[in-house]
């Protein structure tokens, strides 16, 4: 019985151990693939998974949009006193635009005494405005102490042509050794142009 077995056994299971299969020599042949929108060449029989990248949607950044606000280089404000003092000259020699629209600025500043001073301030919309502009500027008034003033600036619309880029200033001056003009009004005008006559 056992004889038959290993027979039996030999018969199935022995010539697969000891036979010998020709190796075959075959050309591998191109395949296309696709990837996306891409196609590309494959050397291999094995299939591509389609992987599915998600798509990502930028978005534009969005600058904050502001307003500058106005030129007043070489504008000269004459401004009235409300209680009688004597009236005072506001004279805007540089401005320099700062980020975010608001602007720093240089003048003088002249009316009660022989001297002029030399002042320097900020120009910058009011809270939620795009028509007021909050105007703010010091100077030493000679006696050791500092003046400032802090008032508001609007543009004046008019038709008149001597009203042409006109603005209206008021505000309040302080003083650190007391005294000063109090509020203070008037209007400002860039330089007119000169007309001269040719003969």
């Amino acid at each position: 019985m056992n004889k038959l077995f290993r027979t039996t056994a030999a018969a199935i299971f022995g010539p697969a151990r000891t036979r010998k299969v020709p190796k075959t020599t075959r050309r591998v042949h191109f395949n296309l693939e696709v990837l996306g929108e891409r196609t590309l060449l494959s050397v291999s029989p094995i299939h591509a998974i389609a992987v599915h990248t998600p798509v990502v949607h930028l978005q534009p950044v969005r600058l904050p949009y502001w307003v500058d606000v106005p030129d007043l280089q070489n504008y000269t404000f004459h401004l009235t006193s409300s209680n009688g003092k004597p009236a005072h000259t506001l004279v805007i020699t540089g401005e320099t635009y700062n980020w975010g629209g608001s602007a720093s600025f240089t003048g003088t500043w002249s009316g009660d005494g022989p001297n002029s001073h030399a002042v320097s301030g900020t120009l910058i919309f009011a809270a939620n405005s795009t028509t007021v502009v909050d105007v703010k500027f010091s100077w030493s008034n000679g006696s050791g102490g500092q003046n400032s003033f802090s008032g508001n600036l609007t543009a004046v619309h008019n038709r008149i042509s001597v009203f042409s880029g006109a603005y209206y200033l008021t505000g309040n001056v302080t003083s650190s050794t007391g005294g000063g003009p109090g509020m203070v009004s008037g209007y400002g005008y860039p330089p007119r142009p000169v007309l001269t006559e040719h003969f």
